[in-house]
């Protein structure tokens, strides 16, 4: 690959997310390890300075904007000398004396997208499974006390119940009475 070229390629030792915060001057203040793994020695200079020359003007504005402003697709050029797409999502702006640090996350496209892509086709394969069982199946999730109770039927999930787990366990209460 020729340097400072696009990279979509999908390698899997790359992290799908790292985490960073920039000072006003786009300076890389903090970093987790993942981050400085990516972006090996560039992160020598200002962080603008790693985002696609096309990219820089709306990396800034974004930087530089309110809370309102959330997320922003940028070309950087990472420790191989290439470029990948990250999504870059604001966490959180704050200060320390006199500079203003903007925390983020940046996730790289390609690799989230495999990712999906691979987690996808497990759930496809196991939905197919469920769906030669003529058993009804259910979930509990334990945050929301909710119960589902459903089966597979054409490769569709069909409920027939769901409701609190309080709920469930009365009427089936009454039920047996």
């Amino acid at each position: 690959m020729r340097r400072y070229e696009l990279d979509t390629s999908y390698q899997g030792n790359m992290p799908n997310e790292v985490e960073f915060t920039l000072d006003n001057r786009y300076v890389v203040k903090i970093g987790d390890e993942r981050f400085y793994n990516l972006m090996g020695e560039t992160m020598l200079s200002a962080f603008n300075g790693l985002v696609h020359p096309d990219d820089v003007m709306s990396f800034e504005q974004f930087i530089n904007s309110d809370m309102s402003v959330r997320y922003c697709i940028v070309r950087c050029l990472i420790k191989n000398g290439s470029y990948r797409w990250m999504l870059l999502v604001k966490k959180r702006i704050y200060e320390v004396g006199t500079d203003r640090m903007v925390e983020l996350v940046a996730q790289d496209i390609i690799v989230i997208s495999n990712d999906f892509d691979m987690y996808y086709h497990r759930v496809r394969k196991y939905r197919a499974i469920i769906n030669t069982i003529d058993e009804k199946l259910f979930e509990y999730d334990p945050v929301s006390g909710m119960i589902t109770i459903y089966c597979y039927r054409n490769n569709k999930s069909e409920i027939f119940e769901r409701t609190s787990l309080n709920e469930w366990k009365e009427a089936c209460t009454l039920r047996a009475l």
